[in-house]
């Protein structure tokens, strides 16, 4: 009986030693590779996808640059163009005109620099006429492509007995580039 257990004992032991031989020397590197790789693989894909959310990132803020020089461009025309002052208040005069309103556009031309190469200029606009036409008038000064920074605003009742006429002050600055 001894000889019958010394028998199937010998392969066992030899089969379970080959096992842990395998197993040791094969399987549990192999299994330690696997999760080396692994991790590997989370850190590039977390790296990758930093990298692409930093690239669309920097495509949007492209997008946005160029957006918001597009819009440079638009806000360059409400400056007053230096020399063409004139221009503008002979084109308040012809608004007046065309609501029928007297208009008196008074200004002394001096500039203060504004910041980033512009400068601001008083200019001070006495409007009568009656009230639809004052308010239409107001409506186009809103309009023009020019921008009115107006600062002060006085409003009056002219006693006149034929008509009803009104009478607006504006004083504020326009910009000067």
């Amino acid at each position: 009986m001894k000889h019958r257990f010394n028998k199937y004992l010998t392969p066992i032991l030899a089969l379970s030693f080959s096992m842990i031989v395998l197993i040791g020397l094969i399987i549990i590197p192999a299994f330690n590779y696997i999760i080396k790789i692994n991790q590997e693989i989370s850190s590039e894909r977390s790296e990758l996808e930093k990298k692409m959310a930093m690239g669309l990132n920097a495509k949007k803020i492209k997008e946005e640059i160029d957006t918001a020089e597009n819009s440079l461009s638009q806000v360059d025309k409400i400056f007053v163009k230096n020399g063409r002052e004139l221009e503008l208040i002979t084109e308040l005069e012809s608004l007046a005109a065309k609501r029928n309103i007297d208009a008196t556009i008074k200004s002394d031309f001096k500039t203060q620099a504004a910041g980033n190469g512009s400068q601001r200029m008083l200019l001070e606009i006495n409007i009568a006429g009656n009230y639809p036409d004052l308010l239409a008038f107001t409506n186009d000064l809103d309009r023009l492509n020019y921008y009115y920074n107006i600062e002060s605003i006085n409003a009056s009742k002219i006693k006149s007995k034929t008509k009803k006429i009104a009478s607006i002050n504006l004083i504020g600055q326009i910009y000067v580039k």
